[in-house]
């Protein structure tokens, strides 16, 4: 009886000795899982994740005014833009509005001396872009491609009309457009792709298709508009509506006008540029400028307008030569400090956020 009582007692001693074995080997475990994982978090976190990649491209995109020819060629207009060498120089695309054609009513001459002051673009879309007919643009689309210059606003091929244009400039892709919403002659009714006349429905939907394309839109168009005022109604819907569509820079063109410059949101518009050259002594022009950047990081792009600025320009005629003089810098008569202040004024009049001067 007291053999059964012993191992009763020592039974139920080993159960608990047991029991208390295993919890503590339990806990054992728990707390060598649980360093186990502090030693890896913490191993983790001494070393962090990789940076993230950060690439910057910045690119200077320069606008300006018409050349405008309208009574005749002048062998001295030829040396009209090496003045303009230094600010085109300090652009990575010079663009502007081109409307004699060249090869038929101005020489290649004329031609070779704006390529030389380093315009990158043309717009070729304007009023009288039929003046030659198809031949004329054939002939002046052939002069640009052999001169490796972009251009835009009329073609000499359905197919080319409907490609969207997408060039590079210091790794920002940059897609040029050109319309006209004004016509001196009939566009023909079997070479409508001559010219891109401006629709209100077709011209948003290919500027939104160029934007799907490129880092930037710039977008040339020539509007009417009066000189030294406020844009048209007609105007300012058209430009609301590029810049809705995607377009990053508007410049307008309203024969020799010069109005003012704003922003659309995010979208720059110069509603007219003026004349860049003209054989006409009263006419003034304008150059516009706004720096782009481009901010890459890891899959992530952000694109920046920043520094938006505009000067004044005038054709300068000599009994020897012409020229095309900045008026930054240059030394003014009385009469042309009193110009410049006006058209200081126009050109700021709807947002005083644009500078004056700083392009050289």
């Amino acid at each position: 009886m007291k053999n059964r009582e012993f191992w009763d007692k020592s039974g139920k001693l080993l159960l608990a000795l047991a029991l208390v074995i295993g919890i503590v080997s339990l806990s054992m475990n728990l707390i060598t899982l649980f360093m186990e994982r502090q030693r890896a978090a913490s191993a983790y976190t001494a070393y962090p994740s990789k940076p993230k990649q950060e690439d910057v491209r910045v690119i200077n995109v320069l606008t300006a005014g018409a050349v405008d020819i309208r009574d005749g060629y002048d062998e001295r207009y030829d040396q009209s833009f090496s003045g303009l060498a230094s600010v085109f120089s300090n652009s990575d695309l010079a663009v502007f509005n081109m409307i004699p054609l060249v090869g038929t009513e101005v020489p290649d001459s004329f031609g070779d001396a704006l390529v030389a002051s380093g315009i990158d673009a043309v717009s070729l879309a304007n009023p009288r872009c039929l003046a030659g007919g198809k031949r004329g643009i054939d002939i002046s689309l052939s002069y640009w491609l052999d001169n490796e210059v972009e251009t835009a606003g009329t073609y000499g091929s359905t197919d080319d009309q409907n490609r969207i244009p997408v060039f590079e400039r210091n790794g920002i892709r940059i897609s040029f457009l050109a319309f006209t919403d004004m016509l001196e002659d009939e566009l023909p009714e079997h070479e409508r792709y001559l010219v891109n006349v401006y629709d209100d429905v077709r011209t948003p939907e290919i500027v939104a298709k160029a934007a799907a394309q490129a880092d930037i839109v710039v977008v040339s168009v020539w509007w009417q508009g009066q000189d030294g005022s406020a844009p048209l109604e007609r105007q300012r819907a058209i430009a609301e509506s590029l810049a809705d569509a995607g377009a990053s820079v508007i410049f307008g063109n309203a024969e020799d006008a010069v109005q003012p410059a704003e922003w659309i949101d995010d979208t720059l518009v110069y509603y007219s540029l003026g004349s860049l050259f003209t054989d006409s002594e009263d006419a003034y022009g304008v150059i516009g400028a706004v720096t782009v950047t481009k901010t890459t990081t890891d899959d992530l792009t952000k694109i920046e307008l920043t520094n938006p600025r505009v000067d004044v320009c005038k054709t300068v005629f000599t009994e020897t030569d012409t020229h095309v003089q900045l008026f930054e810098g240059s030394e003014l008569a009385e009469e042309e400090k009193d110009t410049y202040e006006r058209l200081k004024g126009i050109l700021q009049k709807l947002d005083d956020s644009i500078r004056i001067g700083g392009l050289q």
